[in-house]
C-alpha cells in the first residue's frame, strides 16, 4: 500500500476509534457520532464502510461496540 493511502487509513481508523470511544463514555450519541462522520472529510471505505450504507453500517458498529459493553444505545 502506497505511503499516501496508509496516511488515509490511519486517519479513518484514528477517527472512529475517537468516535466510539465518545460513544462508549457518553459524551456523544451513537446518532451524533454518525452526524459528525456524515460531516467528516474520512475515506471510511478504506477501513470497510461502504459509501452507500455507510450511516447504517456505522450506526450498527458503534451500536453493537456499547452492546459489547452492557450499555443501553442512546438516540
Amino acid at each position: 500500500m502506497g505511503k499516501v493511502k496508509q496516511w488515509a487509513q490511519d486517519c479513518a481508523e484514528e477517527y472512529l476509534d475517537n468516535l466510539e470511544s465518545k460513544v462508549k463514555s457518553r459524551t456523544i450519541s451513537v446518532d451524533q457520532a454518525v452526524d459528525m462522520a456524515k460531516k467528516s472529510d474520512v475515506n471510511w471505505d478504506l477501513i470497510g464502510f461502504d459509501e452507500y450504507s455507510f450511516e447504517d453500517d456505522l450506526y450498527c458498529y458503534l451500536s453493537d461496540s456499547l452492546n459489547q459493553k452492557g450499555m443501553e444505545v442512546l438516540q
